[in-house]
């Protein structure tokens, strides 16, 4: 029955998406935006409406990731998941939530105070009033930190930050079934993961997706932690790419690897739960 209900709900979003634009080629359209100056604001045309942006480059990037590689679509057994956004930036992931599941039931976190406001209004644009829209960093307690916002998807907590920014504690939103959490926290996903694991929350997350971020070059990656972490919790996952910079950085490869910031994204699933 379970699988019955699968193919019919990937059978409906597959009829939901028919006559869609060819997101590669409305995506290629958009290519200008890689020439523009960082941290400059606009807007363009998505899906026939007004997407407003804070870094064009960023927009170009967030555009490929969800509706060229589609890295945050997963199939469910009902039409209504709970899903977590964290890190929802100027609101594309949640958007496309909404395309796959217009009747989920989805938390949307944002830290940075003034690209909350831009994630609202893009949600509004596009006709979602569903979604409840957290305006702090979800983080392991409540309270206020310290916030380094640089104008694009890269703000993150810091002790050196220069804007002071309420936190809410994560665990909170997770005493329920999650069907999925997206986690993009620039550096915050080690912490956090460990700390759903330690309130014996992270057993009520069914899929999983985490871009693991180590900026800092002066400390040693912790992606063994989370990975043993995510391991031990039950979770099968799977490495899906790898990036470090700079890009063009040059010398030996194992020297330029330890000096170098890095990435990884993972994505993690229970087997009961299915493949995301």
């Amino acid at each position: 029955m379970n699988a019955l209900r699968r193919i019919l709900g990937d059978g409906l979003r597959i009829l939901r998406t028919v006559g869609r634009h060819d997101d590669q080629a409305a995506i290629h359209r958009l290519f200008h935006l890689l020439r523009q100056p960082k941290y400059q604001p606009g807007k363009v045309t998505w899906r026939g409406r007004t997407l407003h942006y804070t870094d064009g480059p960023a927009l170009y990037y967030q555009l490929g990731d969800i509706y060229q590689h589609h890295v945050y679509d997963f199939g469910c057994e009902h039409a209504a998941p709970r899903i977590l956004d964290i890190g929802a930036n100027l609101g594309l992931a949640t958007i496309r939530f909404r395309e796959l599941f217009p009747a989920a039931r989805i938390t949307a976190f944002e830290a940075d105070p003034s690209i909350g406001q831009v994630l609202k209004t893009n949600l509004e644009t596009f006709g979602d009033k569903q979604t409840e829209v957290i305006t702090a960093a979800a983080w392991i307690s409540e309270g206020h930190s310290n916030f380094k916002s640089n104008g694009d998807d890269s703000g993150h907590l810091a002790a050196d930050g220069g804007v002071q920014i309420p936190t809410v504690d994560l665990a909170a939103y997770c005493h329920e079934t999650i069907d999925f959490m997206k986690l993009d926290v620039e550096g915050a996903d080690f912490d956090l993961i460990a700390h759903l694991q330690a309130t014996n929350t992270l057993r009520h997350v069914r899929r999983l997706f985490v871009e693991m971020h180590a900026w800092d070059p002066a400390v040693s990656p912790r992606f063994h932690d989370l990975l043993a972490v995510l391991a031990s919790a039950g979770f099968h996952y799977r490495i899906t790419s790898a990036s470090t910079f700079p890009h063009g950085a040059q010398g030996p490869r194992f020297d330029t690897l330890k000096t170098a910031t890095s990435l990884a994204t993972v994505h993690a699933w229970r087997q009961d739960g299915g493949v995301a």
